[in-house]
């Protein structure tokens, strides 16, 4: 069976300057593959760790990496059709205190006219939790704040927290309690390229 790849998906939506609103300066936007976690007060990858991983993230990340070109402010994902590729887009404060942040996704474009309709994209942020004392296995990336649950942003519904955990947001964050450190913030993206 032929599978056609959709080939290069350019998510300009998300990667220009009118990804954040809000009267803030001092703000970078980069982001990372799905396989990266990144610490919101060290603010850079656990997997920036050459002994744990010699083959890992590479320093200037945050100009380049597999997904991200920094240069040209474009995120370039591949997928096969009617899966769900994922990415991480990191809002870093580079001075003072970010206040009301506010993240607005729009349709996704790529080569040829291929198009990721906004009702395919997911947009969730990230929710730390602060490990202290990691596991005592040979493998570890040690203590830190680690993302553990993903608040959804978009069609969101329900009485299980209020809207303003997720939306809009500050840097550091007094609701997610990691500290007046934080450094940034990081936002799951989901995109399907589900046949319609």
């Amino acid at each position: 069976m032929h599978i056609k790849l959709l080939a290069t998906i350019l998510c300009a939506s998300f990667a220009t300057a009118p990804l954040v609103s809000g009267a803030n300066a001092g703000i970078e936007v980069w982001a990372v593959s799905d396989s990266v976690r990144i610490d919101p007060v060290r603010n850079q990858p656990f997997e920036d760790n050459q002994n744990l991983f010699p083959d890992g993230i590479r320093r200037g990340y945050k100009k380049s990496n597999m997904i991200w070109d920094g240069t040209a402010r474009r995120i370039t994902l591949k997928s096969a059709r009617n899966e769900t590729v994922a990415f991480q887009i990191v809002i870093e404060r580079t001075g003072e205190k970010l206040s009301n942040v506010r993240v607005a996704p729009a349709e996704l474009t790529g080569p040829n006219g291929a198009r990721i309709a906004l009702e395919n994209v997911d947009l969730f942020r990230e929710w730390y939790v602060h490990v202290k004392n990691p596991a005592k296995e040979s493998y570890t990336l040690g203590p830190g704040w680690y993302a553990d649950g993903l608040l959804p942003c978009l069609r969101w519904s329900g009485n299980l927290y209020p809207h303003t955990y997720v939306m809009p947001f500050d840097i550091p964050d007094p609701l997610n309690n990691v500290a007046a450190e934080q450094k940034s913030q990081a936002l799951w993206v989901d995109a399907s390229t589900a046949m319609g």
